[in-house]
């Protein structure tokens, strides 16, 4: 009886951590919510007496994954990112010095992709 009510309790906590994962909006809450989600998988490792796998789950994701994808996140800076408006051009449509992508093997004198196409970046002019 009171294996079940632990195996219950772990599945409730796993299956609530992984709705919200998916469904807050928030980058920061949502990993948050997934680290709630592999504690509940490590309490279950405990309950089946694997031991072993339980501070495997805890040490190598919750501790080393875990901690890299919240500090990309805030690396990132998604706030700043939202704000962007949708009519600017991206970083690589000012030519090869702004970092515009070639089509073609390199060397071999490709066209320039920009925001206007394949058109050559001279003939192209950017709204500001």
């Amino acid at each position: 009886m009171v294996n079940q009510i632990f195996f219950y309790l772990f599945a409730v906590i796993i299956l609530t951590g992984a709705v919200f994962t998916i469904t807050t909006r928030n980058a920061v809450h949502s990993a948050i919510f997934l680290i709630m989600t592999l504690i509940g998988v490590a309490g279950l490792y405990l309950h089946l007496l694997a031991e072993f796998l339980a501070a495997v789950q805890i040490i190598l994701y919750v501790g080393g994954i875990m901690v890299l994808f919240l500090f990309v996140i805030m690396l990132v800076n998604l706030d700043q990112a939202a704000v962007q408006p949708r009519g600017s051009p991206p970083l690589g449509a000012r030519g090869p010095a702004g970092g515009g992508r070639r089509r073609g093997p390199p060397g071999t004198g490709a066209t320039l992709v920009t925001q206007c196409g394949t058109r050559p970046v001279g003939a192209c002019r950017l709204e500001r």
